[in-house]
């Protein structure tokens, strides 16, 4: 099963006790975690990287990468440990919530699986049609047929989404999470679950990191040496 992307970056003003990100992408910042940890799936974790960085995570388990994922996203809050953001140009010393809201707005969590995938069986035209609404784009029948023509894609509008070429299915699916407004940081979720595939989505990461994207990648740890990039390991502090 596929997973559904989540979105990514920006300019942030300060609002009435929160941050708002519109305008250009976010990319003078610097995501830190300490010590975060999860009752019996995730090991205390300690990483560090900036805006355009491209960054390889792996070792623990899938479901702690996951829920990794999730948590350097704004998506969920570590039972343990520390999460800041960092940019030039906004307040120093941010709340915990300010934080969270303000990586939900840059962050686009992509493929994971039980958490952003397709359903299962879900025709590739629908799953566009969805992320161009959920990317608050127009998103009818003419609008998914231009984005298939554009990703070379035609020819697959009636697959379902496990059956497309994972080069172009993950190609796809970061387009559709960079097209929502603000996002600049890309989380690629498990990869390499896809066998005898690790060119093509290399060559996705490559392509959005070349781009100026923040690209973090999860991998399991037999296909790590594979993936360039800043590295660190889940349960490693």
């Amino acid at each position: 099963m596929r997973a559904r992307a989540l979105s990514v970056g920006a300019k942030v003003e300060r609002g009435k006790g929160a941050l708002r990100v519109s305008g250009d992408r976010l990319d003078d910042f610097r995501i830190s975690a300490k010590n975060i940890a999860m009752r019996d799936w995730l090991n205390p974790t300690s990483l560090e990287f900036a805006g355009g960085d491209a960054v390889l995570i792996t070792g623990g388990s899938d479901h702690a990468k996951i829920g990794l994922s999730l948590i350097l996203s704004g998506h969920m809050r570590s039972f343990h440990g520390n999460l800041s953001f960092v940019d030039k140009n906004l307040p120093q010393n941010l709340t915990l919530s300010a934080v969270k809201r303000t990586l939900r707005k840059i962050s686009a969590v992509v493929d994971a699986p039980r958490v952003s995938a397709p359903y299962e069986h879900t025709k590739l035209r629908d799953y566009v049609a969805q992320e161009l609404c959920i990317a608050k784009r127009p998103s009818g029948r003419k609008e998914v047929s231009r984005f298939l023509i554009e990703g070379d894609l035609a020819n697959y509008a009636s697959s379902e989404t496990e059956e497309i070429p994972t080069g172009l299915y993950l190609n796809a699916a970061m387009k559709l999470a960079v097209m929502r407004k603000g996002v600049s940081v890309l989380h690629l979720v498990l990869p390499d679950r896809y066998d005898c595939e690790r060119l093509a989505w290399q060559e996705a990461i490559e392509n959005y990191h070349d781009q100026g994207y923040t690209v973090v990648v999860y991998c399991r740890k037999a296909s790590s040496g594979h993936a360039c990039g800043k590295k660190f390991e889940v349960g490693v502090l």
